[in-house]
Formats: structure tokens, sequence, C-alpha cells
């Protein structure tokens, strides 16, 4: 069983290793502080503080060892020594919510003025910068490791073809998110953005548009594959009907405002 752990977890990605139909499971996280993780738990988290669940992006602020991890070795990868240990020696894994809120984006804007002011006192920078240290520990949480069955393909050795089978996974649910396809970015923009291809056949509709509005700026936009000049990226019909929807909507409410406003 060891050599077959083994290797799983030094051949397998998370394309090889599925929860389910559709959650894919990393059989080894390669972490360091501050790394990007996506969140593949159940939403049954949303209604704690700070809420959570599945497609939530994190990022690692430590790691929480049990007393004496029997677990913890030097291994080599890509001919680096690395310390590993197994998640069942791992207490929790202590993340933060990536984004900030808007109450710590006014403290960091207002951190950058003044910082630029030579009359800013130093006192005033620190008050500045405890407060957003305040509010960003507000938005940790603890993660601890569940053990589930996975579906692995892979060869048993190197010798065989390769082979499915169920097997029991101790791990962390989550992802590394250091790099997301299109899809998984929900509306976030980027500093870079690589597109090595473009839909045919009338897939994805629109999603010229979509993928490119999610880089900041040009200079981060890398293309593999040319647009096409010849096709209309014209808003859909459904689209068109759902800002019309929107507008009106809109409308009803500021009357609905303005009225009351008169009433008193």
């Amino acid at each position: 069983m060891n050599t077959l752990r083994h290797r799983i977890i030094s051949t397998c990605g998370d394309a090889k290793v599925t929860k389910g139909d559709t959650k894919r499971v990393d059989p080894a996280l390669c972490l360091y502080t501050r790394i990007h993780l996506i969140c593949v738990m159940d939403n049954d988290t949303l209604n704690e503080t700070p809420p959570r669940g599945n497609g939530t992006l994190c990022k690692l602020i430590s790691i929480k060892l049990k007393p004496d991890p029997s677990s913890m070795k030097i291994k080599t990868y890509n001919g680096q020594p690395v310390r590993t240990i197994n998640a069942k020696d791992v207490d929790y894994l202590e993340l933060e919510l990536l984004d900030d809120t808007e109450r710590i984006q006014t403290l960091r804007y207002q951190l950058e003025s003044i910082t630029k002011n030579p009359n800013t006192s130093p006192q005033q920078i620190q008050q500045i910068t405890l407060e957003i240290d305040r509010l960003r520990k507000q938005r940790r949480f603890h993660l601890q490791p569940t053990t589930n069955t996975c579906s692995v393909n892979c060869k048993i050795s190197q010798f065989t073809d390769e082979m499915s089978f169920k097997a029991k996974f101790t791990q962390f649910p989550v992802n590394i998110a250091i790099a997301m396809t299109g899809h998984k970015l929900q509306g976030r923009t980027l500093d870079n953005v690589i597109i090595t291809s473009w839909p045919k056949n009338g897939l994805f509709q629109n999603w010229e548009y979509t993928v490119l509005s999610r880089v900041k700026t040009i200079n981060g936009l890398y293309l593999f594959q040319e647009l096409d000049i010849n096709k209309s990226y014209a808003a859909s019909d459904d689209f068109k009907l759902f800002i019309i929807r929107l507008q009106d909507k809109e409308k009803q409410i500021i009357s609905k405002l303005t009225t009351n406003k008169t009433k008193r």
C-alpha cells in the first residue's frame, strides 16, 4: 500500500483524482505562505463567520501541526529538498479570504495616500496599518482535514495500463489557485490573462467579451490566437432583454424612492 500511495502522490494530479463527478482532488498539496487556494468544499459554511463555500478564494496564513507529527520528512522534488507531512498529522490550515472588504480597501488607499505625504507622522501610518491587520484577521478561519472516497486513474506500475479504482483520502478541501481557468474567475479581474484559443461552432456565446474583460490592462493580455474579425461580437438578444429589465427595475426603484421622499 505504501508503494501505491507513493505512486499516486508522485504521478497523479487533480485531473487524475476526483471526488464525485466534478470536484477534483490534488493528492499532494504544495503549499507555501500566502499561496492562493480555492475551496472545493460544500456550502454548509456559508453562514459562518467569515462565510466560505465551494469556489471561495483564500490564501494560506499558516499550518498548525498536531503534537509530535511522525510523518514529517524531507523529500526531494525537482532537485530541491522539501519538508513534507501527511495530512493526518495536520490539525488545521489557517486561511484568510482573498478579497478585501470595502472598509479594508478604503484604509489601503488612505494608507497609500498619507505615505506619500512627507508631513505624515509614523503614528498615523502605524494606526492605519494596525487597523487593516485587525480587520484582515477577522476574515481568517481554520480548515480541518476530511476523509473522503475518491476515484483515481493511475498506473499501479510503469509496466501496467492505467486503471481506475476507489481510494480513501484524508485531504484538505482546497485546490491550488495560482492559475485558474476563465470559468473559475467568477467575474474577477487579474493582472495577467493567457488565452490559448477561441471557441468554435457557436460554443460559449459572448465568451470573447467575458474572458477579455477579466484582464486589467492590455499589457497583461497574452493571445495565442487572433480574434476572428469576421465574427459578430454584438450582445445577444437575451442580454439585451436582461438590460431592459434592469433599466425598468431601476426606474421603479427611483420612482418609489422619490415618492417616499416627497411624502416626508
